[in-house]
């Protein structure tokens, strides 16, 4: 919170201070040498419709000015303000406003609020060109009053100009932010695709490996029941010559001993 506002002469502004420069519905602060604008006490203060801060060193209004609200007249002039606050359409009972001779270049958005406003001059500023031109000379009360009802009208313009152009511009990051999501959402598909891609060469990969152990598997076995059935079949050949040696031996053995019979037969 600010402290105490004091005159260029050092003296407090204060509720006396104020009283004393008060006169009837207007507040006189002119010529006071003030740096800033004393706004605490001047919300604490009554009974006053009008406000004087002109011919002073005040270079900036401050945003808590707009709880003035009750205002109907302000003068500024001659002094170095360079800037108004963004909500200064608050002030929205305004009918009058001296801007002569400050530091202005531009009006706040919140300008176009002021419907109330039937006066304005503002002589004596480094406008920008449409503003300027917009105001006029202000020379005389015809123009303050034409100036005021131009400059809001321009404002107002101004101001839906700005805020299409924001909205324009949230669109086009919309788009830009959809077109980024499409592109981020085709890539994790792409990589999803890819994936299952690798996976299922992955899983053929597998089941070939797998089916060529099965045949490798399957032609080991044949292979050894093959040669199982050679080695029985041999076995069985053996059985068969054997069995034919064994009938071939008795029955030689047979016939040499009817021969060897035979011939003790003969020798008795």
């Amino acid at each position: 919170m600010s402290g105490p506002v004091h005159t260029g002469e050092g003296q407090k502004v204060t509720k006396k201070f104020l009283s004393e420069h008060t006169d009837g519905l207007v507040v006189d602060l002119s010529l006071c040498f003030l740096q800033e604008i004393p706004v605490n006490e001047l919300t604490r203060a009554s009974n006053f419709n009008r406000l004087d801060l002109s011919q002073n060193k005040i270079t900036e209004v401050p945003s808590s000015f707009s709880s003035l609200a009750f205002l109907i007249e302000i003068d500024f002039s001659k002094n170095n303000i360079s800037s108004l606050p963004e909500n200064f359409g608050d002030l929205q009972k305004l009918q009058k406003l001296d801007l002569y001779g400050n530091a202005l270049i531009t009006l706040p958005y919140s300008f176009s609020s002021l419907s109330r406003l039937k006066w304005l001059d503002l002589r004596d500023n480094p406008l920008r060109e449409d503003i300027a031109k917009a105001a006029g000379d202000c020379t005389n009360e015809k123009e303050c009053k034409d100036c005021a009802k131009k400059v809001v009208r321009l404002i107002s313009q101004l101001q839906r100009a700005h805020e299409e152009q924001i909205e324009a511009e949230r669109k086009e990051l919309e788009a830009r932010q959809h077109k980024k999501e499409k592109a981020q959402q085709r890539k994790k598909r792409i990589a999803k695709k890819l994936k299952e891609e690798q996976k299922e060469k992955r899983r053929a990969a597998w089941m070939e490996r797998k089916e060529t152990e099965e045949l490798e598997n399957q032609e080991d076995e044949e292979t050894q029941d093959t040669t199982k059935e050679i080695m029985q079949s041999k076995q069985r050949g053996f059985k068969r010559w054997g069995c034919l040696l064994c009938i071939t031996v008795s029955i030689l053995a047979s016939g040499a001993s009817a021969w060897l019979y035979q011939l003790r037969n003969e020798q008795l």
